[in-house]
Formats: structure tokens, C-alpha cells, sequence
């Protein structure tokens, strides 16, 4: 079961943040919980998160935090933003304020990975394929005077383009 193997990353004694699971591998998780003394906190059960308008609530036993909606794109990225303000929120940390779990929450990026195509010839392409500016683009193209097509050049050379190459030979 996968359920096992990561539920094999539960450390004696030290807090585990949890996804929500379903039934099968949350009975796993506990039970490995339970060997090793690990406190659990589990999205939808001793904590919550979820999207209310435009904002992300994040619920717990003594607050509720009212966040700004996470910088990444996709209806999953809300209860991975509460995961992380459910984490941080663990570590008890005095100069960890709402306004900084707001900042953190709304500012996270993920270049090359979850960036919105706004210009440049993959945003050109999905433009012709009839994509709204919604999908993913690469690093901007001027980086301290050099020249955009060196940029363009060491872009293609990452690791991410070889990736983009092998899953979209046509790019």
C-alpha cells in the first residue's frame, strides 16, 4: 500500500500534518501514528480548509484564519495552502503572524511549474490554440543586460525545457 510507505516518514513524537485520505489509508496512517506517538492533524477532521468567496479559511481548534486565496492555480491548491498553514501554525512560532502566513500563502511561485503564459512563444502558441493566458510560462527573458536570446538559450538547456521536449516533442 502506498498508504504505508508514506506514512513510513512519521517520526517518533514529532507532529504530522495530514491530507485528507480516504478511510483504507487513513486507517494505515494511524496506525503507524499510533506506534510512533505522532500527534496527528488531519485536513477535515481536527483541522480545515476550505475556499469561502475569494478567500481561504483555514480552521483549527482555537482559530480561524482568513487568508487571501493561494498564488497557484488549481481548485487542489486550497487545501495544499491550508497543509502548509496547518504546518507552520505547528511549529508554534511567535514571529509567525497572519499577516505572514497572508504574504506567504498569496505570494508562493512555482517558476517554470504553475506560471501563467503571458508572453513569449509558448503564451504565442497556446494563444493559436485558442488557451487563455491561463496556462504555464517560462522565466522572463531579460536577466541583467544579457540578451534575450542567450536567456532563451540557457531556458532551453534547463532541465524543465528538457522535460517540455520529451512530453511535447512539437514545442
Amino acid at each position: 500500500l502506498i498508504a504505508a510507505e508514506k506514512a513510513g516518514i512519521l517520526k517518533p513524537g514529532v507532529p504530522a500534518i495530514i491530507a485528507r485520505q480516504n478511510d483504507e489509508a487513513m486507517a494505515v496512517i494511524e496506525r503507524v501514528a499510533t506506534k510512533t506517538r505522532s500527534p496527528l492533524t488531519v485536513l477535515g477532521q481536527q483541522a480545515d480548509g476550505w475556499r469561502d468567496q475569494d478567500r481561504l479559511l483555514v480552521q483549527t481548534e482555537t482559530a480561524l484564519h482568513d487568508l487571501p486565496l493561494p498564488s497557484l492555480y488549481g481548485a487542489h491548491q486550497i487545501d495544499n495552502a491550508a497543509l502548509a498553514v496547518l504546518a507552520i501554525l505547528t511549529l508554534k512560532d511567535a514571529r509567525i503572524t497572519e499577516t505572514a502566513l497572508a504574504k506567504g500563502v498569496s505570494s508562493i511561485i512555482w517558476p517554470a511549474r504553475f506560471q501563467r503564459l503571458t508572453t513569449g512563444p509558448l503564451a504565442e502558441r497556446a494563444a493559436k490554440a485558442g488557451i487563455p493566458s491561463a496556462g504555464f510560462s517560462m522565466p522572463r527573458m531579460s536577466r541583467g543586460g544579457k540578451s534575450r536570446a542567450r536567456c532563451w538559450r540557457r531556458w532551453r538547456r534547463s532541465r524543465t525545457s528538457r522535460f517540455l521536449k520529451i512530453t511535447s516533442p512539437s514545442i
